[in-house]
């Protein structure tokens, strides 16, 4: 329990000065995300064929700019979610620390979204399968966190009274 505690207060640190904007919208996230990180952020919709092992969404750290590839086949809610877990990446700035190199994984992954990509321009490329590190697991509750906070309605004139009365008291 300790380490959830430990965990979720390093996310919310990690989102203290970040705006989700209301109502939200993930485009206008990814700007306010690049304008919070000082570089350009770039949101790619790929088709990733199917099978296993194979990643949803992945985050590029170039020099100069982030790039977000997220899979075509999700949308809504399940897009969202894969985005902002790579923001959450890009917000922990975490590296790359690829135990399936053996087998491909994250290269392959890399060839398979940017098969034109030279490789001298990436610090960093992750691509995750699994939730068994600490990265995934605060990219995963940092995601969970902004979406939080995306579905809370902004405090309205109402509020205080609401808090004061009791919210839905039927009167």
């Amino acid at each position: 329990m300790r380490e959830l505690t430990r965990l979720r207060a390093a996310c919310e640190a990690r989102l203290a000065d970040v705006a989700v904007p209301h109502p939200f919208d993930l485009d206008t996230f990814c700007r306010s995300i690049a304008g919070h990180r000082g570089r350009p952020m770039h949101l790619h919709t790929v088709t990733v064929p199917a099978g296993p092992g194979q990643p949803f969404a992945l985050w590029l750290g170039a020099d100069d700019a982030d790039h977000v590839f997220v899979d075509a086949a999700a949308t809504g809610w399940h897009r969202d979610h894969l985005v902002c877990h790579e923001i959450g990446h890009m917000l922990f700035d975490h590296m790359l620390v690829d135990r399936t190199a053996e087998s491909g994984g994250t290269a392959d992954a890399t060839r398979l979204l940017m098969p034109d990509l030279d490789p001298a321009m990436v610090r960093r490329v992750l691509a995750r399968h699994a939730y068994d590190t600490r990265q995934e697991r605060e990219a995963e509750l940092t995601a969970t966190l902004i979406l939080e906070r995306a579905r809370r309605r902004p405090a309205g004139p109402f509020d205080a009274l609401d808090a004061a009365f009791g919210r839905g008291a039927g009167w």
